[in-house]
């Protein structure tokens, strides 16, 4: 009589304490192996420190040797408006230079020399000495670079010349040659003689720069035609024995600072140089350079 087949599947208590041990000793069997394996890999394809440095120096002489063999292209004449972004980087161009100089040319604009597609893309002036020899450009840009400097030097010449064109004392100046002036009319060329009467001369142009009615401008163009180097006819009052109202007559002291002045003085005695004046309280400090031509310390 056959056995059932359920009867196939059962196991006494010995049975299967033996198969629980049995797959238990598989696995650690299977984990030890694992382990090991994983273990020699690592070792396999960890590298020390020396090998690191070998590999890094392996690096650098590939890089090398990629860089001498694109500087070892043959390098033909060529005209830098038409660049292309390959040909630059051929070149040792980089990104933002070759960026730089499309951008100019997005403007419609051409680089007619060396220098200026330097100026234009920035590049280092060891990498334009390398290029620069095959630069190509039109002819006619170079006719006109050479008139442009020929320009610029006439132009130089000129300044020159205008340089040394005598200039006249501004505190010996007339009514008529002030008038010589382009902007300064009868009553500009009046007031600048009354203000230079009233300080008895210019000291500074800082002085003319405040007269009422005179911009910029016309101070610059008086500035080309006169100097200020003779305030010699200026009668210089004695700070330490002059009176309020005597000493009110120098430019930028009014009543009020004479006053203070002379108090000053009963207070602390003789004033020895214009480091002692300025101590006075709320004296012009900023206009001492120019006082100081105005007064003396005898």
């Amino acid at each position: 009589m056959k056995r059932p087949k359920q009867y196939l599947f059962q196991f006494s208590k010995k049975q299967r304490k033996g198969i629980f041990a049995l797959a238990i000793l598989v696995l650690c069997v299977q984990g030890s192996i694992f382990l090991y394996v994983k273990f020699q890999a690592k070792e396999k394809y960890e590298l020390s420190d020396q090998d690191k440095a070998w590999l890094n120096q392996q690096i650098i002489l590939d890089s090398i040797q990629t860089s001498d063999s694109v500087n070892s292209q043959t390098i033909y004449p060529f005209n830098p408006n038409f660049l292309t972004d390959f040909k630059g980087y051929q070149l040792g161009m980089s990104v933002a230079e070759i960026d730089r100089l499309f951008a100019f040319r997005a403007k419609n604009k051409f680089v007619n020399s060396a220098s200026e597609f330097q100026q234009v893309t920035q590049i280092s002036d060891s990498l334009l000495q390398v290029l620069s020899p095959y630069f190509k450009f039109p002819a006619w840009t170079q006719q006109n670079q050479s008139k442009t400097n020929c320009i610029r030097a006439t132009n130089t010449v000129r300044e020159n010349v205008k340089q040394t064109v005598q200039k006249t004392e501004l505190n010996k100046a007339t009514l008529t040659d002030l008038q010589k002036v382009v902007g300064i009319g009868p009553v500009l060329s009046q007031r600048i003689i009354s203000d230079r009467q009233k300080m008895q001369a210019f000291v500074a142009w800082e002085q003319v720069q405040e007269i009422y009615g005179l911009s910029a401008d016309v101070v610059v163009a008086l500035q080309k035609h006169f100097e200020i180097s003779d305030w010699s006819n200026i009668a210089k009052i004695d700070i330490n024995e002059a009176d309020i109202q005597t000493i009110s007559q120098v430019p930028y002291i009014n009543y009020n600072m004479a006053k203070q002045i002379v108090i000053y003085r009963s207070k602390f005695g003789d004033f020895k140089s214009m480091q002692d004046l300025v101590a006075v309280p709320n004296f012009p400090k900023e206009k001492a350079v120019i006082i100081q031509h105005y007064i003396t310390f005898n």
